[in-house]
């Protein structure tokens, strides 16, 4: 049986961070509409409410949610073409979310923090699905695939080994394209 390349992102430190600062943020600015003789208390009020709204929104969306990718063949079988899965880890539930076949893939690039406007330009276009996890990630692999006959692009935030590996077997299972 071939190996199977998986990666999962670890640590979170920033997003941590930046939920903490708004949860205590939005407390302290309760605690101070409180105060009597304090100037427009349910201004205050609203921007508390705005304050936990947001580090709600960021920890349902990003500290909840962890991705796994991996590729693997579809049937486990020597000779099977392989396909890239995603799954959303979220609580103690499973749910893949993404999966391409080799096949269908068009091209697979590693986009630095700095050159964020050439992940916006190779989007136009097309279907996006940011499978991330990680609210400013340092570089996202973006994956263009043509799935269903429709143009998609995956981003996704993995090491430089499992890029390595995934273009690794794309070369080798997919010689027709040409695109990287």
């Amino acid at each position: 049986m071939k190996e199977i390349y998986a990666y999962s992102p670890k640590g979170k430190g920033r997003e941590k961070a930046i939920v903490a600062a708004f949860g205590i943020l939005g407390i302290l600015l309760f605690l101070c509409s409180r105060i009597p003789g304090f100037l427009l208390p349910a201004l205050w009020q609203i921007a508390a409410v705005l304050c936990l709204t947001v580090a709600i929104f960021l920890t349902s969306g990003y500290l909840l949610k962890a991705y796994v990718y991996a590729v693997a063949p579809i049937d486990r079988a020597d000779a099977a073409p392989w396909e890239l899965t995603v799954t959303e880890l979220c609580g103690g539930r499973r749910t893949i979310v993404a999966r391409i076949a080799l096949s269908e893939i068009q091209s697979i690039e590693r986009i630095a923090k700095e050159d964020r406007s050439r992940a916006t330009a190779e989007s136009r276009g097309r279907k996006v699905f940011s499978y991330t996890g990680v609210l400013l990630p340092d570089a996202v692999i973006c994956i263009a695939a043509c799935v269903g006959g429709e143009d998609v692009l995956l981003k996704i935030a993995a090491e430089d080994a499992f890029l390595d590996a995934l273009l690794q077997l794309y070369r080798n299972n997919c010689p027709n394209n040409t695109h990287m």
